[in-house]
């Protein structure tokens, strides 16, 4: 055990890290067998779980934060993270895993002088005109995006509050309907870049702020390199739950054509420009869920896919999406590469594709959040 160097974590105040007391070394172990625990029994040779890959950056990696913003009913202002278990708001703008420009943008607005009312988190109403969240990402480079989350709060005051500091600033007007989410289904832009330019493997995207990404900068280029990867060139490369197309553009070279496929088109919108950055012209994205692609797609299309990328969300796949990884739907299937950030998921859904004739060829978790108890695992799966 170690003293942690975090006083939020000794007080139990930030539920942000649950494995600061543990050494690093000791974390990476438990993160193994964790993965172990959950699909050992499904390898043919235990030597295909490879040593976990750790973080380079232990501290300042984080590059992706969503921030509460609380007002108790005194009206004091508090940015930072729920305690856990609770709706209790801890104030956090000076956090060690956050990437520096982030905690430093955190700190110029709690000591802002014009900001708008804060929502009270631990008031389950909803409340009117009120800003509630804040989803920060950094390009690793020191540039800065926001999404703020609001309850009908006026362009104005906003960018008022916000300052010139970020290049990309999108608001999300919530309504009831939204629940607790940080970000709502009414997105739209409000000043700066329309996206923020990130270096990933080598290659040049232009992103969204409302795209979803691996949030350590550390080990990115390592996740992708590894799981965009593959023994042998192809016809088509399907890249389910895609996103901003990462995986693809890396891999695109191996492919006649590379299609991404995800639900959110704000980053499907984003492959067009990142494929003319990077002089690519056989990646194509569609938005569209995962599953009603697979539905519409074309015995001729079905035929050409070779290989495949799937990286679903912490519930894994659908049963829809899981039946038709196979021989019987994609006749020409070689290999899938299967990325998760839930062992008990991954499992599951593994299970079902072996009966779909793949072979675990082997797994390899990386350590993308450090002092936490999440792990990320790359399975790349063979057709027999």
């Amino acid at each position: 055990m170690k003293t942690p160097h975090c006083h939020l974590y000794l007080k139990k105040r930030c539920t942000g890290c649950t494995s600061l007391h543990l050494p690093y070394s000791e974390q990476l172990k438990e993160k193994e067998e964790l993965v172990r625990g959950h699909i050992e029994d499904l390898l043919t040779n235990v030597s295909a779980l490879k040593a976990i890959i750790g973080s380079p950056a232990q501290s300042g990696m984080r590059t992706s934060v969503k921030i509460c913003l609380h007002a108790d009913r005194h009206g004091e202002r508090t940015l930072g993270l729920y305690q856990q278990g609770t709706r209790s708001v801890q104030h956090v703008t000076d956090c060690m895993v956050h990437a520096p420009e982030i905690n430093s943008y955190l700190q110029s607005l709690s000591k802002s002088p014009v900001a708008p009312k804060f929502y009270n988190h631990q008031d389950r109403t909803f409340q009117r005109e009120k800003v509630k969240f804040l989803v920060l990402r950094s390009n690793g480079d020191g540039a800065i995006s926001v999404v703020i989350s609001h309850t009908g709060v006026s362009k104005e005051v906003l960018l008022n509050w916000l300052g010139d500091t970020p290049i990309s600033i999108y608001e999300s007007w919530l309504t009831a309907k939204d629940g607790n989410a940080p970000i709502g289904m009414n997105t739209q832009h409000l000043a700066g870049q329309t996206a923020m330019a990130v270096t990933i493997a080598g290659k040049q995207h232009v992103i969204p702020p409302t795209s979803f990404f691996q949030a350590n900068s550390s080990l990115c280029h390592a996740l992708v390199s590894h799981t965009a990867s593959f023994s042998a060139n192809g016809d088509i490369l399907l890249d389910l739950y895609g996103g901003f197309g990462a995986y693809s553009l890396f891999a695109a070279h191996q492919f006649k054509q590379a299609i991404v496929v995800d639900g959110n088109k704000s980053a499907i919108s984003s492959i067009p420009k990142s494929i003319r950055l990077n002089k690519i012209q056989n990646v194509i994205g569609h938005a569209s869920y995962c599953e009603d692609f697979l539905g519409r797609m074309s015995d001729v299309k079905r035929q050409r896919v070779t290989h495949m990328i799937v990286n679903p969300p912490r519930a894994g796949l659908s049963q829809s999406v899981t039946n038709k990884i196979s021989k019987d739907f994609f006749p020409n299937l070689q290999a899938v590469h299967y990325v998760s950030c839930n062992p008990e998921t991954l499992a599951r859904d593994l299970r079902v594709l072996q009966e779909g004739n793949l072979l675990i060829k082997d797994v390899l978790p990386f350590d993308m959040f450090p002092h936490t108890e999440h792990v990320e695992t790359v399975v790349r799966l063979h057709t027999i």
